[in-house]
């Protein structure tokens, strides 16, 4: 079931974007100013990779919950899936913000850099701590 975890993870970010939308609040005719400018990446890209993401998240999303309910998975596996999840899914709203095309200054930007970079760096710090002690839980029932 890794790989299926690992499906879910990598398709959060791309959907995410997709979903989000651009959130620039002024054409580029306006001569708008950005924190970071976003990829030069084509409309018919973005939708077809998003549209796909989405797709391989839900599919990805609903045989974890087959599987769960036909064979229970150990919790661990399940909340750092979730955990990783939740960062792909706050980088990738944040990387929305940061490359927003706005007039003046990105007050978003700020605020976000700010409040959802600690939060990334404690959820990957637990979702590395949760696995570490799963190892250890298991290495220790095969010693036993």
């Amino acid at each position: 079931m890794g790989y299926v975890s690992a499906l879910a993870i990598i398709a959060a970010p791309p959907a995410v974007y997709y979903a989000i939308g651009d959130l620039s609040t002024v054409g580029p005719d306006m001569d708008p100013d950005y924190v970071m400018h976003p990829p030069s990446w084509s409309p018919s890209h973005v939708t077809f990779v998003g549209i796909l993401a989405l797709a391989v998240l839900a599919s990805a999303v609903a045989v974890l919950i087959r599987e769960h309910r036909r064979e229970p998975i150990l919790r661990s596996t399940l909340i750092i899936d979730a955990l990783l999840i939740s960062v792909g899914v706050i980088v990738a709203g944040g990387y929305r913000v940061v490359t927003a095309a706005v007039i003046g200054a990105n007050i978003g930007a700020g605020i976000l850099v700010l409040s959802a970079s600690p939060i990334v760096i404690g959820l990957l710090i637990a979702a590395a701590v949760i696995g570490v002690r799963a190892h250890r839980q298991r290495t220790a029932r095969r010693a036993d």
